[in-house]
């Protein structure tokens, strides 16, 4: 395994559940690693709290990253996966983690928000701010061949560009079936 890491946000939702499964495949393709990121932080940053109360929730915090790296590990035992736990929020943790990846892949939401929510938080800040490509995966909209739409949205900028190259280069024009090409 060569290269920058495939990074997935994980906690253990329907659509970080997709978004692991997406990565996985991902990084069979490009021979690469995936690393396994999930944040935790107390929800109530302003009170203090016992040391032992936020040892708890780190411990619980650890416990989904280590789900995720075990479900990982056996879709693609052959995939180097590893993981990634901070304290902060999802976005911000995410954003960090990127900096080191080729790839971010995220769920469109996550566990927080309300329950017709339909794009959460990480999934609106992450694109917005990273400065790689970031795929969100909606649980309408897996990969299945033939007729995936892949929406990329381009300004020029590198990270447009670099999204756009990995959208071309994955999903770009194939010969049709039958052609023998």
């Amino acid at each position: 395994m060569m290269g920058r890491p495939i990074l997935v946000g994980y906690d253990e939702s329907p659509a970080s559940t997709l978004a692991l499964c997406w990565a996985i495949e991902e990084a069979r393709l490009r021979k690469s690693s995936v690393l396994v990121c999930h944040a935790w932080q107390w929800p109530y940053p302003l009170r203090p709290v016992e040391q032992e109360v936020l040892a708890r929730v780190e411990q619980v915090a650890a416990h989904v990253v280590d789900g995720g790296v075990h479900r990982a590990r056996s879709l693609a035992p052959d995939v180097d996966v590893r993981p990634r736990l901070a304290r902060g929020t999802a976005s911000t943790v995410l954003l960090h983690a990127a900096r080191e990846a080729e790839l971010t892949v995220l769920g469109s939401r996550g566990q927080g928000g309300f329950e017709d929510l339909r794009v959460g938080s990480a999934a609106v800040q992450v694109p917005a701010h990273s400065a790689g490509p970031v795929v969100v995966v909606r649980p309408d909209a897996m990969p299945t061949g033939d007729g995936t739409r892949i929406v990329v949205g381009v300004d020029g900028s590198p990270a447009s560009l670099a999204a756009f190259g990995l959208a071309v280069t994955k999903h770009g024009p194939r010969p049709s079936r039958g052609s023998g090409q």
